[in-house]
């Protein structure tokens, strides 16, 4: 039997070789119509987008805060200075009216809050996951106060960065009038007082270049602008302060003030 079976391999390899063959391609043919479609359609859930948990914020818990607020605000109007009731009076009006009709004012806080979930996400690298997970929280029962504090961080940390592009700007103003390159030195003059409205320095520097090129019109509000500034800064008896006034009392003799 054993020497039959040998016989009848012996005799038909090229009929084995081509039996294992087509064995091979059937397999390799069911391989790709069972896993290779998998592959393709299936998604990766590094890949799935961040979807924010339902607002349950509840009609209930949203009247409560709304009440909150109005007495808040009331306390307030009760001690505040003259010149701050009106304001004061026309929030309280707009909490009312927001009380009045709940549930369209409810379904507008629902989208603010999805609105800064998105925003929360976008920041994603500048904050904890800790921290953006209470944020989350918290906005989910309609508090905003640690979301508002997140972004207050952002403000003042850009914020500085604002501040230096200012100082650089005003730094290639020093460079370009220093080297009689006046329009430059007046766009960067402007840019460094558009960045930091309270940079007193390029506001007089801005003001007296316009002097220099006889453009008073535009140099007498930024003197005007810039000695308001620095009184408020420093005071009306600070050593800049006085010599921003000085100059302004210059330019008004040279033109006849």
């Amino acid at each position: 039997m054993l020497e039959t079976i040998i016989a009848f391999l012996t005799g038909n390899q090229i009929l084995l070789g081509s039996l294992a063959s087509l064995i091979a391609i059937l397999g390799a043919i069911w391989a790709i119509i069972v896993f290779f479609p998998k592959r393709l359609f299936s998604k990766s859930p590094k890949n799935q987008p961040h979807t924010s948990p339902e607002v349950s914020l509840s009609l209930e818990t949203y009247t409560k805060s709304l009440e909150t607020s109005i007495e808040k605000e009331t306390n307030k109007l009760k001690k505040a200075h003259k010149k701050e009731r009106k304001q004061l009076r026309l929030q309280i009006e707009e909490l009312k009216k927001k009380r009045r009709d709940p549930e369209a004012a409810l379904a507008k806080a629902h989208e603010t809050i999805a609105s800064l979930e998105a925003a929360l996400t976008r920041e994603g690298n500048e904050i904890g996951d800790d921290q953006m997970a209470k944020a989350r929280t918290a906005l989910e029962i309609g508090d905003f106060s640690l979301a508002d504090g997140i972004f207050a961080q952002i403000e003042a940390r850009e914020q500085l960065a604002v501040d230096r592009v200012a100082r650089a700007a005003f730094s290639r103003g020093e460079i370009a009038e220093q080297q009689v390159r006046w329009a430059d030195a007046a766009e960067h003059y402007e840019k460094a007082a558009k960045l930091s409205p309270n940079h007193a320095n390029a506001l007089n520097n801005l003001a007296g270049l316009y002097q220099t090129m006889g453009n008073y019109a535009k140099a007498e509000p930024l003197y005007l602008q810039a000695i308001k500034v620095f009184e408020n800064s420093l005071g009306v008896d600070h050593p800049s302060t006085k010599t921003v006034r000085g100059n302004y009392a210059i330019f008004k003799s040279e033109n006849g003030g």
